[in-house]
């Protein structure tokens, strides 16, 4: 396939994706990601976000991801299964673990 074809072909399928509605637009936030955002100068509702309780940015939160930062780096390249865990991470299971030590929950499996 020619490049002139590539580029009409392609043309045509994203024509395709946009007219069934199946096209993913980037919107770019304007504010911290929470319950609410800015977008295009206006409050909307963030219905995709995995932050709907607003903990990301709550200033405790943002503290101790600057002290991971400072102890530990930005983080491990790759899954832990490739690259390796880190004490911090055997440390939280641990305690989430012991978290449920009463609970009547067997076993718990992190992933």
């Amino acid at each position: 396939m020619n490049p002139n074809e590539l580029y009409t072909t392609l043309e045509r399928e994203l024509d395709q994706i946009k007219e069934a509605k199946t096209f993913k637009y980037e919107v770019p936030l304007e504010s911290e990601q929470g319950g609410t955002v800015t977008v295009e100068h206006e409050r909307v509702v963030m219905l995709a976000s995995n932050n709907y309780l607003g903990l990301a940015n709550h200033p405790r939160v943002k503290e101790a991801a600057h002290r991971g930062l400072d102890e530990w780096g930005y983080g491990l390249a790759s899954v832990r299964f490739l690259c390796g865990t880190e004490p911090i991470h055997l440390e939280l299971e641990r305690r989430i673990a012991s978290s449920f030590q009463h609970s009547g929950i067997r076993s718990l499996e992190f992933t």
